[in-house]
């Protein structure tokens, strides 16, 4: 089933912030990528950021919300979308990956880091937030050098 037959629609609002949560990013550039099926994808919506950071609440199609309700079906319960935010003077920031689900309003976060603070490049934004993942920094110690 392609996104474009889906009978379902869920939506999706994009907040875009820098200095941690704290400072909303206006005129930031929003960019919403459908997959499909066969791996091709295609840009489904292209939005700013108003004065609060937010986008337009816009819908998404998604598969029928029946799926996530009956385990063991095989079939995905949710559409998936890749999503990257630019502004001039910030890091871009993408995800791959957000999870569409039939009637209901999903909100992605994006932390805009400032060029002049991590150079250039794109920041990739992980699915899980860091508090449930695993640290790479930290590194278990020999108990024995105690």
């Amino acid at each position: 089933m392609t996104q474009s037959n889906y009978p379902g629609m869920g939506e999706l609002i994009i907040r875009v912030v820098s200095g941690g949560v704290a400072f909303p990013v206006e005129g930031a550039v929003v960019t919403v990528s459908g997959r499909e099926e066969n791996g091709m994808s295609g840009v489904v919506y292209s939005l700013r950021t108003d004065n609060s950071g937010l986008t337009p609440k816009i819908s998404l199609p998604a598969p029928s919300g029946s799926l996530s309700l009956v385990p063991g079906t095989g079939v995905q319960p949710y559409s998936v979308y890749d999503i990257k935010v630019t502004k001039n003077g910030f890091l871009d920031s993408e995800n791959a990956g957000v999870q569409i689900f039939d009637t209901i309003t999903a909100i992605q976060t994006f932390q805009l880091i400032p060029q002049s603070f991590a150079g250039n490049g794109t920041r990739t934004n992980s699915p899980i937030p860091p508090s449930q993942g695993q640290d790479p920094q930290l590194k278990e110690v020999d108990k024995t050098d105690l």
